[in-house]
């Protein structure tokens, strides 16, 4: 046989055994195609709803990324309320099959908790997933965690030796080693968040507020958002809240945008001296509580609004009773600061001048069962006015003003309404329906600021439309609002309300409070050595409520502004019941707050003298060191950032 016959032989040979190899080659590949087939179809369609609810559990198929707060500024720029970042650290007890006291000692030390806590919360175990059970891997071990201690943490975790050498775990199964390794790696993870921050501490405590933590569903999605629960983290929140990002599947598709922030028109040094001098006060005459309010008159921007006791925002649990801002929620009857809007009335219409004489009685009014605190006889309008006779003041308004005149002017002052600031809880106070002869008694009283309420701010506002030449500003709390680049959103101008008496009559009613601080007047612990103040006192009986006016309690104050001539500042001070054992009038406890804030802000502003053109105010210092170095006592402020620079 030729050699072409012999290889013929072979390939028929060959070719049936081929024939039946591709044949079992090709039954297996299509045996594991169905079979994989029906397995993907059983898990994907049958399974679908379990599979699902397991994987939103397990890994993140959709969810909401916090955003940070906008922050809350003073008029400087400092920082008086900011959103830090903050980590929440998580771990899959799955993976604690071994190893897990070793963990559990590790993260206890590193998050400061207790190791049986973490040791138990690492516990494997098992949870329902509709008809299921699967394995838990998702717990909680710390909320807020600062970026240094979760670093901290994460370091801690990948350098566990779990009580064996190196050497000795080398020579574990492979499936111990990688045990051991996933609890490194993947047994504690984090989640990102936001804690609110307040760098000042107390520093304007009620004013800025405070934020809760509350459960939100967004777009049906479960989010933990912080939201204001008290001054202008509250009243400010729709700017304040930020946008939460979205994540789907792991990957992030909308990044989260950072809330608008808000700049205020107060002064962080400006309210330092001012909560220090009225926590001073509050403590010497053992008052409930007390307040002050430094104001630019010519805008109405308010530069501080001091409350004490004080509130520190960082531990809102902590001061439960502080919370309240005295400045707009309290009402007290004004006193004798009323006596400005009654002078105010009959200098405007003409009913009276300042040195029209009036009879004050001799210190007893039989009509009005009104008293003096000292017996005068005859007095001109003006030392009425310095000598805050009761019986004068009221004697002016019910024999020389109509009650149209004296309704119209209070109103316009702004009693009985709010001011419009953008805080919540502010009251409107009450002024009554003036008749003079169905209720002369109220007239009489309301004339001299009894018998209505008024918040400290009202009073405030009322005296700075003097200082403004007798124009009523809206009070700026807000001077503008700027997103996180730090573009200017909108800018909040100062809002002209009205002109409230004519120029000439605010100019008439400075002259005549000048009397007031001066010698012979009821307050000249308020007088400033280097500026010329007009102010005026009020010292009132507090008014229970179902027992009327209480002895023993009361609400001294004191509200001025200086220099006359070109009115820089307006101050506040009131004191809620001091102890009258010590001293209850205005005049001793509220003027001499008054000087001490005004000389040290005045310093501060670098406000030119009007008493002694040629001093010059101190210079060469910094904002911080320009207050003075007495200790803060028990109000917890911390310096600006920029001022210790």
């Amino acid at each position: 046989m030729s050699a072409k016959e012999k290889v013929g032989a072979r390939t028929t040979r060959v070719e049936p055994v081929c024939r039946w190899r591709a044949r079992i080659v090709t039954g297996v590949a299509w045996t594991i195609f169905i079979c994989l087939f029906v397995w993907c179809y059983y898990i994907e369609v049958i399974q679908h709803q379990e599979w699902a609810r397991e994987a939103r559990r397990v890994g993140v198929v959709r969810g909401l990324v916090p955003a940070p707060r906008g922050a809350i500024l003073d008029r400087r720029g400092e920082k008086l309320a900011l959103s830090v970042p903050v980590k929440t650290v998580c771990a899959d007890p799955s993976l604690m099959v071994v190893g897990r006291q070793e963990a559990a000692r590790a993260l206890a030390e590193t998050l400061g908790l207790e190791e049986e806590w973490v040791f138990q919360k690492l516990r494997p175990r098992k949870v329902r997933v509709g008809t299921n059970e699967v394995d838990l891997r998702y717990v909680v071990l710390k909320k807020d965690v600062p970026l240094a201690t979760w670093r901290r943490t994460r370091r801690a975790m990948r350098e566990l030796d779990f009580g064996r050498p190196k050497e000795e775990e080398a020579r574990l199964n492979w499936r111990t080693r990688s045990c051991l390794r996933a609890i490194r790696l993947r047994g504690v993870f984090d989640e990102d968040g936001f804690k609110r921050g307040y760098p000042a501490g107390s520093l304007a405590g009620q004013v800025v507020g405070f934020v809760r933590r509350e459960p939100r569903t967004m777009d049906g999605l479960p989010i933990e958002l912080e939201t204001g629960a008290l001054g202008l983290e509250l009243s400010m929140e729709n700017l304040l809240q930020g946008v939460p990002g979205e994540i789907r599947y792991g990957r992030l598709i909308a990044e989260p945008r950072e809330g608008l922030s808000v700049q205020l028109t107060i002064d962080s040094v400006i309210q330092a001296i001012a909560e220090r001098e009225v926590a001073k006060a509050g403590e010497k005459f053992q008052a409930q509580r007390a307040c002050a309010l430094v104001i630019d008159p010519s805008a109405g921007d308010i530069l501080a609004m001091a409350n004490w006791p004080p509130f520190d925002p960082n531990r809102p649990a902590a001061g439960v009773g502080r919370q309240f801002n005295m400045a707009i929620a309290a009402r007290f009857d004004p006193g004798s600061t009323m006596k400005v809007v009654t002078f105010a009335a009959g200098l405007e219409h003409g009913r009276f001048g300042l040195d029209d004489m009036v009879d004050c009685q001799h210190g007893y009014w039989r009509y009005a069962s009104l008293h003096d605190h000292h017996a005068y006889g005859l007095l001109r309008a003006r030392e009425v006015l310095a000598k805050s006779s009761n019986i004068g003041t009221a004697i002016l308004a019910f024999q020389r003003i109509p009650e149209e005149e004296l309704q119209e002017t209070i109103a316009a002052f702004g009693f009985g309404q709010r001011t419009g600031v953008p805080l919540p809880g502010e009251v409107a106070g009450r002024v009554p329906r003036l008749n003079k002869q169905r209720r002369y008694m109220d007239f009489a009283r309301v004339a001299i600021g009894h018998a209505m309420s008024a918040t400290p701010l009202q009073v405030a506002m009322a005296m700075s439309a003097v200082a403004n030449h007798g124009a009523y500003m809206r009070p700026r709390l807000v001077a503008r609002i700027v997103d996180a680049q730090g573009r200017v959103w909108r800018e909040v101008p100062p809002i002209k309300v009205r002109q409230v008496i004519r120029p000439e009559t605010a100019r008439l009613l400075a002259e005549a409070l000048r009397s007031v601080v001066a010698e012979g007047g009821t307050a000249p612990g308020a007088a400033l050595a280097r500026y010329t103040v007009a102010g005026k006192t009020g010292t009132a009986q507090k008014v229970v409520r179902g027992r009327g006016y209480v002895s023993g309690k009361y609400y001294a104050s004191f509200v001025g502004f200086f220099p006359v001539n070109r009115p820089r500042l307006c101050i506040l001070v009131g004191v809620d019941e001091p102890n009258p054992r010590i001293g209850y009038y205005g005049s001793v406890v509220a003027a001499p707050v008054f000087r001490a804030i005004a000389e040290q802000v005045a310093r501060y502003l670098g406000i030119l003298p009007d008493k002694a053109p040629g001093a010059a105010p101190e210079l060469g210092r910094t904002r911080w060191d320009m207050i003075v170095s007495a200790p803060l006592g028990e109000i917890s402020v911390a310096p600006p950032q920029s001022a210790l620079r």
